[in-house]
């Protein structure tokens, strides 16, 4: 199976999460078995680079899927290779296929799609085990970037409409982060950068349901966050 790298997020330092479209524009998330791991290693050694299309080799969707990543499929990264590198103009192509209306969030994540506020604004979650789907590509027409301190940390957020609803998200995407050992820094120079560029071009964000984890006393949710920020004007930031 043929692979277009479309996300690339960061994760507890110094794991990465990988996914992209196959050839008829399904969504496949990467994992690998206990002998392997996805780190900056394996982004640094240039196969798991955003843009990049990959030839899996062997690999197996999760039987039975674990809702809502129903993207789940395991390679091998010992047989996995790169096939080439696609163009911007390509890169963006692909996404355009993908993207749906922001209004379209319910209509791809599912019905158990659930608005819950937080001390920054509103974001949206499911269910632990409930959703159909937990990656996806939206068009934004307006799209802002919040940079906070958080027990003495930095953290990045993202703020988007869907209708009428602002939502106010973190952002994963892994190229707004520097790291070094021990641990992931943002990159302010690369966040200027780019919040300069919005509003001056379109926007496809790629979206994303976290694994189920307890943000609070409500329980465990599945929550939303930005995998990653695509501009038509740089869709591969270079």
């Amino acid at each position: 199976m043929k692979v277009l790298i479309t996300h690339l997020t960061r994760m507890k330092y110094p794991r990465v999460c990988v996914a992209g479209l196959d050839e008829s524009g399904r969504y496949v998330r990467l994992l690998v078995g206990k002998q392997e791991v996805l780190d900056l290693k394996a982004v640094d050694q240039g196969l798991l680079r955003l843009g990049n299309r990959i030839d899996l080799g062997w690999h197996k969707f999760r039987d039975p899927p674990q809702f809502p990543e129903v993207e789940d499929c395991y390679f091998k990264l010992s047989s996995a290779r790169l096939l080439n590198r696609a163009s911007p103009e390509e890169f963006w192509s692909c996404l355009e296929r993908s993207a749906k209306s922001s209004l379209s969030l319910k209509a791809v994540f599912g019905e158990q799609l659930r608005l819950k506020q937080t001390s920054l604004g509103n974001s949206l979650v499911l269910p632990t085990g409930q959703g159909k789907a937990s990656l996806g590509d939206f068009w934004v027409e307006k799209f802002d970037l919040l940079l906070y301190e958080y027990k003495e940390e930095l953290k990045l957020r993202g703020i988007f409409l869907s209708g009428e609803l602002e939502l106010n998200v973190p952002v994963t995407d892994l190229r707004f982060y520097n790291w070094k050992e021990g641990g992931f820094q943002l990159n302010r120079e690369k966040i200027r950068q780019i919040r300069d560029k919005l509003g001056k071009t379109k926007v496809i964000l790629s979206l994303g349901f976290s694994r189920a984890f307890k943000k609070d006393d409500s329980g465990s949710w599945h929550w939303l966050q930005i995998n990653g920020i695509h501009l038509e004007s740089d869709p591969l930031w270079e």
